[in-house]
């Protein structure tokens, strides 16, 4: 397998990078897969696996020793204010003054655009993980010119 989420799994798997002794990883998603197990595997009981983000995901998030991934819920949260309000305040303040890792495995690159309503957590993540295809890469590189932006390859 590879992709998206293969590359999240290796993100959990070399928890090198995150500079810190992590204590919890709450990894949201939609199906298990041989992704999910090599990370049950290697984070044991510091691993939880949810199906739905929670309402109290900040409160839920240990200061400085936490990572939260979010694979695949974007298509939910669009559709759900309150879980939006409550991403949009963990990734304005939580992730900040408690020391948090947020990644983001998204489907679209729709958040780049204003109305969207998770562009909020666009400037805010610790990680983007966006899949790309030749439709979605299409639509970045229009927003990439739209704001004048000039990357080199």
């Amino acid at each position: 397998m590879s992709g998206k989420s293969t590359l999240v799994k290796n993100l959990c798997l070399e928890d090198l990078q995150f500079e810190a002794n992590l204590e919890q990883l709450i990894y949201v998603h939609s199906q298990e897969d041989v992704n999910t197990k090599a990370i049950r595997e290697k984070w044991g009981k510091k691993v939880k696996f949810l199906n739905e983000i929670p309402l109290d995901l900040p409160e839920q998030m240990i200061p400085g020793k936490s990572v939260v991934v979010l694979d695949d819920v974007e298509e939910t949260l669009i559709h759900d204010k309150e879980r939006t309000k409550m991403l949009k305040a963990m990734a304005n303040i939580y992730i900040h003054h408690y020391q948090l890792i947020m990644i983001l495995c998204l489907q679209s690159y729709d958040l780049f655009y204003k109305r969207h309503p998770l562009n909020g957590l666009l400037q805010q993540a610790t990680k983007l993980i966006l899949f790309r295809g030749f439709i979605t890469f299409a639509t970045l590189n229009r927003w990439i010119i739209n704001m004048g932006l000039n990357l080199k390859h």
